[in-house]
């Protein structure tokens, strides 16, 4: 496959800088918001959080939809149709997905736009990424859970998430991977070799899901305020050219994903028992994956929903890049005016600083396979 333009680095350093700067910005809006109308109505300050976040995962989500073209098909069984389609979007939801590839979270964010809670999408994630600029800081400000890997700390700061995400006044998702971390080769072997030392049957594409998080997040969880578990199981088909990576979606080369999307209710049943319901569902998870990769559907008789990209990401792309754009005029044009190659000489030195983090970013998201 040759380089065509979309291959440009010029051009995701541009894209990276309008991020970084725009993000910046909507931080500090978040920041003063959260300290004044937060203070009266954390309803209000949410309302209005909800775009501001939509508006920095929107230009991470052109990447995927309209820069690279990538598609998203959702899988439902036909007779959870109906239900799925008179509830999702309008509910809030505990979304159980499985974490396989370095883009679940952009396939989960165009699942999230389709049905309109992109904006209200949150997640339970590492403590060390609140202090990373511009997403990090929008987390922190924004009820994400933030993890140590400490139980004695977890544990509450799992409830304080719940408490805080059921409490929204429009719907929201809370996205939850019990498998704790993406998998590799070597973390499936060693899970298979796990689920034999305790006389399991071993997965054949999940790792062993961890259940002590899933647990208190029932045991926190009001029914009636997040009345199910969408459970959500991604997959993607192998493609040499184009593999499940943000390096490919910068390229421009498309990725074609593949969810199977169920509505659990969540009954006291599952809450006394959420260990069985858990595994038992990742028994599932794992004979519809390995259908998926051998015949090219997860369950018989279900109905086939393309996601559409949206024109609202598109223009809030363009407008963001076209200011940034005219920022960059106005400083060069001061170079040719004044007759200094000041202007120019920083106008390098970001491109290169911003070149080396924004390369940083992506071995970041990247699956590191010798040794995770």
């Amino acid at each position: 496959m040759g380089l065509t333009w979309q291959s440009w680095s010029l051009l995701h350093v541009f894209f990276f800088i309008t991020f970084m700067a725009s993000g910046l910005f909507i931080n500090g809006v978040q920041f003063l918001l959260l300290h004044t109308v937060g203070h009266i109505s954390m309803d209000a300050y949410r309302r209005i959080n909800f775009y501001l976040v939509w508006i920095l995962y929107s230009q991470l989500l052109f990447l995927g939809t309209w820069w690279a073209d990538s598609k998203m098909t959702l899988h439902v069984k036909a007779d959870q149709w109906d239900d799925i389609q008179a509830h999702i979007g309008h509910e809030h939801g505990l979304i159980v997905m499985n974490h396989h590839y370095e883009i679940d979270w952009l396939s989960g964010w165009m699942v999230a736009d389709h049905f309109g809670v992109l904006g209200n999408a949150r997640v339970f994630i590492k403590s060390t990424m609140k202090y990373m600029p511009v997403l990090g800081w929008a987390w922190a400000m924004s009820d994400v859970g933030f993890l140590h890997r400490e139980w004695e700390r977890d544990k509450d700061e799992i409830s304080r998430c719940v408490r805080d995400i059921q409490e929204y006044p429009d719907p929201a998702w809370l996205l939850l991977f019990p498998e704790g971390t993406r998998k590799t080769d070597l973390k499936l072997k060693e899970g298979q070799e796990f689920a034999r030392s305790r006389n399991m049957e071993p997965f054949q594409q999940h790792l062993v899901p961890k259940t002590k998080g899933f647990v208190q997040t029932l045991s926190t969880l009001d029914p009636q305020k997040m009345p199910c578990i969408y459970d959500v199981t991604l997959a993607v088909k192998g493609n040499a050219g184009s593999p499940p990576t943000l390096s490919t979606i910068l390229k421009g080369r498309r990725v074609e994903a593949h969810v199977y999307v169920a509505r659990i209710p969540i009954t006291p049943e599952i809450q006394a028992d959420p260990t069985t319901f858990l595994m038992n569902q990742f028994r599932f998870k794992d004979a519809i994956k390995s259908r998926f990769m051998e015949e090219g559907k997860f369950v018989d008789e279900s109905l086939f929903i393309e996601t559409k990209r949206h024109l609202r990401v598109l223009v809030t792309f363009v407008l963001c890049n076209v200011m940034m754009l005219g920022a960059w005029f106005m400083l060069l044009s001061s170079a040719w005016f004044w007759s200094s190659w000041a202007p120019i000489v920083v106008v390098v030195i970001i491109f290169s600083v911003l070149y080396y983090v924004m390369k940083k970013m992506i071995s970041a998201t990247e699956i590191r396979k010798k040794h995770d």
